[in-house]
């Protein structure tokens, strides 16, 4: 997929006769990122996706290859099902981890859609794949978790926080005193206890899981 992103991105890019330096002026980013985008190095974040392809004027699935469709695709010749009411497109990424500019997110997966009256508040959402059994019985490996992208969350709440630079990891986090405590759902799991002087990023809440049955 990263290669037929970057073939898609520098035929648009060069369809407006646009150098790599304006294009980034336009988007707001270095002309060294869309080099690094366009050789494939690097994917962008969900909210560089959504403005490139808005700035563009194609959707989202044709931008990342899905389609050879410049426009929206009709959902119903995806799932084959009758949507109700208006669905959001959500990207689905494997791993989050810290970035130059705060949070990166790799390993794009393609989309789910979700219910846009349901989840009024999800226009910065994005959805993690689970992955091993820290969180079970209640999440399991290759769960879909649907996170909204926040500094702080509720104290008991399941978010995904970055410790130290590494991969985000889903946990319950709860609020003592002058520390956050990590735990997980799977007892054989120790809870992680951060304080000030520990370096982490709160992602984001998840707010729903989606489980596929095959």
């Amino acid at each position: 997929m990263i290669g037929l992103f970057a073939k898609r991105l520098r035929e648009l890019r060069e369809e407006r006769k646009l150098t790599q330096i304006e294009l980034g002026e336009k988007l707001n980013i270095s002309g060294s990122t869309i080099s690094m985008y366009e050789q494939g190095r690097r994917m962008p974040d969900p909210d560089t996706l959504y403005r490139i392809a808005k700035f563009f004027d194609v959707s989202l699935e044709y931008l990342l290859g899905y389609t050879d469709k410049r426009k929206e695709v009709d959902i119903t010749s995806i799932f084959d099902v009758i949507p109700v009411g208006k669905l959001l497109q959500v990207p689905i990424v494997g791993v989050v981890k810290a970035g130059p500019n705060g949070v990166a997110y790799e390993e794009f997966q393609g989309f789910e859609y979700i219910d846009a009256e349901l989840y009024k508040d999800c226009g910065n959402c994005f959805f993690l794949r689970v992955r091993g059994d820290s969180m079970e019985p209640e999440i399991k490996e290759n769960d879909l978790a649907l996170v909204r992208r926040q500094p702080e969350i509720p104290s008991g709440a399941i978010g995904v926080v970055i410790i130290n630079g590494e991969e985000g990891m889903l946990k319950k986090v709860v609020k003592k005193d002058n520390t956050l405590v990590l735990y997980s759902l799977n007892p054989k799991y120790e809870p992680i206890v951060l304080t000030e002087k520990d370096e982490f990023i709160v992602v984001g809440q998840v707010i729903s899981i989606v489980r596929k049955f095959t």
